[in-house]
Parts: structure tokens; C-alpha cells; sequence
């Protein structure tokens, strides 16, 4: 008796999420094939995927055959994340995404499963350039109510200065009013003592942490 070949599944999935991710609709799923490698048909087949940590709902997709030496390319890959879940992330967790194909009912026996590994970010995380390096801007936030305190700051020392205390950026078409502002956000900043801890020497291929906006509130 010949021995049923399964099929083959091929899936290019991300190997960092966080909630920069789905903030900015970032496709975890680029890529789904399901091929066909045996001499016979497979009919009614379920296609599930599903993550552990539960990060994203789980999805199914429905092939009614898959003939022998045909190649399947699944072109609905919306997958939805669990914006609930990414925003309460503290610390990086390992966690797995699993494809797996079935015929008939969904407690069918599994013809074939395939497990990704994939990283999860907490929300100010970035994951560097090496996964995510498009993302780098999301962690920009001129609206933080931190960056108002910088703001005021810059605006206290110029009024102090005996210059115009409004932040108008390059409205007045001056250079030296424009290094004045620049000058006084500098004083601004180092005025709240800042540190900051060296990242190691991949930093930016790996990730790190972007901002501490928390301590920037406090201090």
C-alpha cells in the first residue's frame, strides 16, 4: 500500500511583533503556500493557523482540492492582532505560531503541522533593524504630554534669556532665531538630568528600548 505523501506547507511569517505592529497594520503573514507532492487528490481541506500566546485570533481557510503536483498560494493573509494583548506586554516573551491542514472535520487528524517561532515586543520596544526597521518612526510622539514639559522648559529659559518665549519654530525665517530654539530645547533637556545606559554593540540590528516616558513624566 503507497503511503499518503501530505502536504507541504511553505509560510514566511514575521520574527517580531508588538503593538507598533498593529498600530501600523504591519502583515505578520507575508507568505502561505500549500503544495501538493503525492500522486493523489486531497478534498475538503482545512487550513487553521493559531499563536500561543494567543497575540492574534485564530484563522481558517477552506481549499476544497488540492491535486496532485498543484501549488496553492493563499492570497488572504489579513491576519488580526490582539491589540489588548501587545499593549499590556512588560517584557519580551518567546511565543510560537502553528499552521496546521486538515481534511473533513475540523477534529479530523492533522495531516500536517508546522510550528514558527516568532519574539513579542512590550509597546516601547522596537525590534531594530535586522525585523522591523520601517517601524523606527512609530515610536515618535510629538503629542507625549513629556515632550510639553520639554517645550515649556525651552520656552522658560528664553523668556529668562530676554528673548520671545514662543516655540515658532522657523516662522520668523531666522537662523539665529531658529538656534535659539534649538539652544533652549538642549538646555531644556539636559536641565532634567537624564542618564542613559549603553545598549550593547547590535542595538540596532536587535532592538531596544526607544523611550522611558513614564520617568520623563516623574521627574
Amino acid at each position: 500500500m503507497t503511503r499518503l505523501m501530505p502536504p507541504i506547507i511553505s509560510a514566511s511569517i514575521a520574527h517580531k511583533v508588538g503593538f507598533a505592529s498593529h498600530q501600523n497594520a504591519v502583515p505578520i503573514l507575508q507568505e502561505l503556500t500549500l503544495e501538493n507532492v503525492g500522486g493523489e487528490s486531497f478534498k475538503d481541506l482545512t487550513v487553521s493557523l493559531e499563536a500561543d500566546p494567543p497575540f492574534l485570533d485564530k484563522k481558517t481557510w477552506k481549499i476544497d482540492t488540492l491535486r496532485p503536483g498543484e501549488k496553492i498560494r493563499i492570497a488572504d493573509r489579513d491576519i488580526r492582532l490582539s491589540s489588548t494583548f501587545l499593549y499590556e506586554l512588560v517584557e519580551n516573551i518567546s511565543g510560537h505560531i502553528t499552521i496546521e491542514v486538515r481534511t473533513g472535520a475540523p477534529d479530523s487528524p492533522s495531516l500536517v503541522r508546522e510550528c514558527y517561532p516568532i519574539e513579542l515586543l512590550p509597546k516601547l520596544h522596537w525590534g531594530g533593524s535586522g525585523s522591523m526597521p520601517e517601524l523606527l518612526p512609530a515610536f515618535c510622539m510629538p503629542n507625549d504630554p513629556a515632550v510639553d514639559r520639554i517645550l515649556k522648559g525651552a520656552s522658560d529659559i528664553l523668556q529668562r534669556a530676554g528673548k520671545k518665549s514662543g516655540i515658532d519654530g522657523y516662522g520668523d525665517r531666522s537662523r539665529s532665531r531658529s538656534w535659539e530654539i534649538a539652544s533652549a530645547l538642549w538646555s531644556s533637556i539636559a536641565g532634567m538630568a537624564l542618564s542613559y545606559a549603553y545598549p550593547p554593540a547590535s542595538f540596532e540590528t536587535e532592538g531596544q528600548k526607544a523611550h522611558q516616558r513614564d520617568k520623563l513624566l516623574k521627574m
